[in-house]
């Protein structure tokens, strides 16, 4: 009996009848292409029985022949009467649907008729910060408030609260996607924005605490989180917690393009290259070209105050000449159970008073900078010696070493003689 097939953009599925009530299932999803690879996580199933999977090259022998006959191991144990399906029949269904699969998902893309219609006004979720439907990234060095600023974003959004920023309806669902704090640290800090923004301390905000996890690997549990929670914007704190290279061109598209699929706006914090000008986002500019809007954060600090100046640098659909400043009181309280924060107020400033920081001694860059194809070696290395760059790239040891130490995006450390450099994280 020939497979029954089903296609969409996040999955493929063939079902077979055994007996005359029972199916088998091939299931596909998180299908991609790597190292010029079909892959895809594919299961087995019997009816609502997973027998196995496996995350697999769709076009290797091995890995094909490992899960069907794992799978039909798990399958000849179950512990009911099942119908006849030998092994080899297995094998030839699993063949046939590792071969066809990819196709079958690429060709469910269809094609429709998309009327000009007239001008309307943008559809803001923030303005001018988030638009419905579309991507934004926020970047800026370590230590500038970025997550606060997101977090703030978050909080009005959700509650619909006017003031500091300004969402354009009373209800739009936020899902946070904390990759980067414990969730007793953000509880404390949505806390306290709550209260300065005059809502109940406790009020709640729907996040994912994911701390050591990436975005690779929850993708399908936000998307089921989006579908059933009716999120209308996801936050993600932060790129650098993707799960892939950031500078690497292939890669940073998997993960715009994971962003992408969320299907709702997104607002994704991303860093600067240490010493480095802090006027782009740190990785590929594939970054950049997925992107609607990029704003730069700037942050400094006086005592209790903290100061942010936003400015624009990509747009797609809108244009933004001035900064947009804010400063922040958050003084520090001392009691018997020692120092706590509070933000007594957010307040709009001229980006004109900004207080500018002093400019950091920048490290001299060398006349020819590493390349992404280099960098990605580096990444994929995890660290090198100058003399393992040197024979990779049929270079001179000395070559490497001018290269490797002059280079903004590594760091060093020292291996008894020698120096190991790996790519910086931020």
């Amino acid at each position: 009996m020939a497979l029954d097939w089903w296609a969409d953009s996040q999955k493929v599925i063939a079902k077979k009848k055994l007996g005359k009530e029972h199916y088998l299932r091939f299931v596909a999803d998180n299908i991609r292409v790597e190292r010029s690879h079909p892959y895809a996580r594919v299961s087995v199933l019997f009816d609502n029985h997973i027998l196995d999977e496996d995350d697999l090259a769709l076009d290797k022998r091995e890995s094909r022949t490992r899960l069907i006959n794992s799978a039909h191991r798990a399958y000849m144990k179950l512990p009911f009467d099942i119908p006849e399906y030998h092994e080899s029949t297995a094998s030839s269904d699993m063949l046939t649907f590792c071969r066809d699969a990819y196709e079958k998902w690429s060709s469910s893309v269809e094609v429709t008729l998309t009327h000009g219609i007239l001008p309307t006004p943008l559809p803001w979720l923030v303005e001018p910060f988030i638009l419905e439907d579309a991507g934004t990234i926020l970047f800026a060095s370590p230590g500038t408030g970025k997550s606060w600023f997101s977090l703030l974003l978050a909080v009005c959004l959700d509650s619909g609260k006017q003031g500091i920023v300004t969402p354009t309806s009373n209800k739009v669902n936020v899902l946070y996607v904390n990759l980067e704090r414990s969730e007793k640290g953000l509880g404390m800090r949505l806390g306290m924005l709550n209260g300065a923004l005059g809502l109940e301390r406790t009020r709640p905000l729907r996040m994912v605490h994911a701390r050591g996890k990436t975005l690779t690997a929850l993708s399908t549990s936000i998307r089921t989180i989006i579908d059933k929670e009716k999120i209308d914007l996801v936050i993600l704190d932060s790129l650098s917690r993707s799960g892939t290279s950031l500078i690497d061109d292939v890669q940073v598209n998997r993960t715009m393009d994971t962003l992408n699929s969320f299907q709702c706006a997104w607002f994704a914090i991303g860093h600067t290259a240490r010493n480095g000008s802090g006027s782009n986002v740190f990785g590929s500019v594939m970054q950049d070209a997925a992107a609607d809007a990029i704003f730069r954060l700037e942050g400094a600090h006086d005592g209790d105050v903290m100061f942010q100046r936003l400015t624009l640098t990509k747009a797609n659909d809108f244009n933004l000449e001035d900064p947009i400043a804010y400063r922040w009181v958050m003084p520090k309280t001392q009691t018997e159970e020692g120092w706590y924060t509070e933000i007594k107020g957010i307040y709009h400033m001229s980006p004109e008073d900004f207080p500018e920081p002093e400019e950091p001694e920048e490290k001299a860059t060398t006349t020819a900078e590493l390349t992404n194809e280099q960098l990605d070696y580096i990444w994929n290395e995890g660290s090198v010696t100058p003399s393992q760059f040197a024979e990779y790239y049929e270079k001179s040891v000395s070559w490497a070493s001018r290269i490797l130490s002059s280079s903004n995006h590594l760091s060093s450390e020292q291996e008894g003689r020698n120096k190991r450099y790996s790519v910086r994280k931020e």
